[in-house]
């Protein structure tokens, strides 16, 4: 199944929903991601959402959280653009089933709120989720166990936000508390931990084989999917700063999706098999 991860960042979320099943993943993000390990549009995801959202079967999005962020709180820092509502409307106009993420706070409907100590984590990271048909048939999570007296304090649950503050315990073990090992520590920050977007994933192949066998067609096998007219971006990257191997696109201009389908497909498998 294909799956469109826009605002992409270095991949968390895309992680999660190739284990939960999608095989054809394409990330879009305005700033290049050198580590994302599958195929990589740099491009304005929302114009490449209105573009060519509707050839895929389910479209995920974390738009900027800096404007609802605790962290913003805390210290006041800068004027954050509020890029919800244009986002929910871009996905909207597609007609497929679709996911927005951001952090507590953010001004969106929580259909599901997320911890990483749920999925057996060390991470106390709540993350919301506005799915495009709620409810989603999710089976039910335990509740987030890190409100427990001294477990931050005794080491047993960290929390990943912006360089970390007094509290930073080093990026080793920010990818242990995340199920992440190939980011950075700047990337770790903004990104989502693989098992959310996973848990999510399974659920939302599992009403998209549904509908399909009763007749509805929500698949995108059916159609062909070019994004080879989407314009090359203005700034490019060297792929090979890629610790994975190197990301499918340096100039970021994609074939045709029948290419994401066959050798690059297999070989973001193989790569994201060093990862699991």
């Amino acid at each position: 199944m294909r799956l469109l991860d826009l605002f992409s960042g270095a991949g968390g979320a895309a992680v999660g929903y190739h284990r939960a099943g999608f095989d054809e993943i394409v990330g879009v993000d305005h700033r290049p991601q050198p580590r994302y390990p599958f195929r990589f549009v740099q491009a304005d995801a929302l114009e490449f959402c209105k573009s060519f959202g509707a050839g895929f079967d389910v479209i995920h999005a974390s738009p900027p959280c800096q404007a609802y962020s605790r962290a913003r709180l805390i210290h006041g820092v800068g004027n954050h653009q509020n890029n919800l509502p244009s986002t929910r409307r871009a996905l909207q106009k597609t007609g497929r089933p679709w996911v927005i993420e951001n952090v507590p706070g953010a001004p969106m409907r929580a259909d599901l709120e997320l911890c990483g100590t749920s999925f057996g984590l060390k991470l106390a990271r709540h993350r919301l989720f506005e799915l495009s048909t709620p409810p989603i048939a999710v089976t039910l999570l335990p509740p987030c166990r890190h409100r427990a007296k001294g477990s931050r304090q005794r080491g047993e649950i960290v929390s990943v936000f912006g360089h970390g503050g007094d509290v930073y315990n080093g990026v080793a073990t920010w990818r242990e508390a995340m199920g992440i090992d190939w980011m950075t520590r700047d990337e770790l920050s903004q990104a989502i931990p693989p098992a959310y977007c996973e848990f999510i994933g399974k659920e939302l192949i599992a009403a998209i084989e549904h509908a399909d066998a009763r007749g509805r067609a929500y698949s995108s096998r059916s159609r062909t999917l070019d994004i080879s007219s989407f314009p090359d971006p203005e700034t490019s990257y060297d792929p090979s700063t890629d610790v994975l191997g190197g990301n499918a696109s340096s100039g970021c201009l994609l074939p045709s999706m029948s290419a994401v389908t066959g050798a690059s497909s297999h070989q973001s498998a193989r790569r994201l098999n060093a990862l699991d």
